[in-house]
C-alpha cells in the first residue's frame, strides 16, 4: 500500500473517531467549541504513515476576533473555525495534554491511538470546563503555552478584561529588553505596535467616558440639592418636593429652547434640542439623583442654607431671563 492511500485511510479513521466526540476535522487538527472556548488536537507524524503524536490545547474563543481586530484582519472572523487551528496569525492556546504512542503503520494500531487520544480529551474538556467556566475570566498559566513567545494570549485576556494599562506595561518592558515579535507587518511594524495603538486607544476612550461620567454625576448632585433645598426647612426630609422636582427639571429646558428659537435659524434643531434635553434631564433622575437628595440632610447647617438662598436666587434669575427673553422674541 502507497505512504499516500495509508495517510487517507489514517485521515478517515481519525475523522471517524472524533466525530463520535463531537470534533470536527481539518488537515492535522480536531477541534470543537464548547463553554465558550476552543478547544484542539494538533496531530504530528513522527516518523510514521499515521500520526502518532498529539496535543490538546484550548484558548478563549474571543481571542483570535480580539487579535485579528487589532492586527487589521478582522476578515478572519469570518472564516471557517478551523482557521483559528491552522492560520498563520492564529493565537497559539495554552497546553492542556500531550499523547504519543510508539511508531507503526498498523492502521488497528492508529485507530486505538485515537479511540485513546479522543476518550482522554473529552475527560480533560470536562474537567477543565468545571475549573474555568467562565471563558471571559480566563487566564492562560504560561508555563503551558503552545509557543507563545509574544505572550499574545495572555496580553488578549488583560486587554478584553480591560486591562490596557497592564498589557502596555508588558509590552514597554518587552521592548526594553529588544524583544524580537514574531509577527511583523511592513518593516517597522510588529504586533507590539498594533497592541500598542489598539490600547492608547482604548485607554483614551476610557478616560473621556470617566471624564464624562464625572460631569453627570456632579451635575445630578446639583440638581439633587438644589430640589432639596427649595422643598422647605425639615431637618429630616429624604425625598425632594415633586413639584420642585418638575419646575427644576422642565423650567431650564424651556429657557434653554426659548434661547435656541431667537438665536438659532434652523427651524428643525429646537425640537431635535427640546427632545435630547428630555432625555437627558429625565435620564438623571434616578437611582443616584435619589442617593444625593438623602445624602442633602447630612449636610452642615450653614451649607443647606447656601444652598437654598443660591438655588432661590438662581431660580428668580432663570424667571426674570425668560420673560425678558420671550419679550425680545415678540418685538
Amino acid at each position: 500500500m502507497k505512504s499516500k492511500e495509508q495517510k487517507k485511510i489514517a485521515a478517515d479513521t481519525r475523522r471517524n473517531e472524533s466525530r463520535k466526540h463531537g470534533f470536527r476535522q481539518s488537515s492535522y487538527i480536531n477541534f470543537k467549541v464548547d463553554g465558550g472556548y476552543f478547544f484542539c488536537l494538533y496531530f504530528n507524524e513522527n516518523g510514521s504513515y499515521y500520526p502518532n503524536e498529539a496535543k490538546l490545547t484550548v484558548k478563549p474563543m474571543y481571542a483570535d476576533d480580539l487579535w485579528w481586530t487589532i492586527w487589521d484582519a478582522e476578515e478572519n472572523i469570518k472564516s471557517p473555525l478551523s482557521l483559528r487551528g491552522t492560520g498563520a496569525f492564529a493565537i497559539a492556546g495554552q497546553i492542556m495534554k500531550t499523547y504519543s504512542t510508539l511508531g507503526s503503520d498498523n492502521i488497528d494500531d492508529s485507530a486505538e491511538f485515537y479511540k485513546r487520544v479522543f476518550d482522554d480529551a473529552d475527560s480533560e474538556i470536562e474537567q477543565f470546563l468545571k475549573e474555568n467556566p467562565d471563558a471571559d475570566r480566563f487566564y492562560p498559566d504560561e508555563t503551558k503555552m503552545d509557543h507563545d513567545p509574544d505572550r499574545l494570549l495572555y496580553l488578549m485576556a488583560l486587554i478584553h478584561n480591560g486591562q490596557e494599562n497592564e498589557a502596555v506595561g508588558i509590552i514597554k518592558e518587552a521592548r526594553r529588553i529588544k524583544h524580537e515579535c514574531m509577527f511583523h507587518s511592513g518593516m517597522f511594524s510588529d504586533s507590539y505596535t498594533y497592541i500598542l495603538r489598539y490600547c492608547n486607544r482604548r485607554i483614551r476612550v476610557e478616560h473621556i467616558r470617566k471624564e464624562i461620567n464625572k460631569v453627570i454625576r456632579r451635575f445630578i448632585k446639583i440638581q439633587a440639592f438644589a430640589c432639596m433645598a427649595m422643598s422647605g426647612n425639615d431637618r429630616h426630609r429624604s425625598m425632594p418636593s415633586p413639584y420642585v422636582v418638575k419646575f427644576l427639571s422642565g423650567f431650564p429646558i424651556l429657557l434653554l429652547l426659548l434661547l435656541v428659537l431667537i438665536f438659532c435659524e434652523n427651524q428643525s434643531f429646537p425640537w431635535v434640542f427640546l427632545c435630547v434635553c428630555i432625555v437627558i434631564e429625565y435620564s438623571c433622575l434616578g437611582d443616584r439623583f435619589y442617593k444625593y437628595c438623602a445624602s442633602f440632610q447630612y449636610l452642615p447647617e450653614g451649607t443647606r442654607l447656601r444652598w437654598k438662598i443660591g438655588t432661590w436666587l438662581t431660580s428668580v434669575s432663570m424667571c426674570i431671563l425668560f420673560f425678558v427673553l420671550l419679550y425680545i422674541s415678540t418685538k
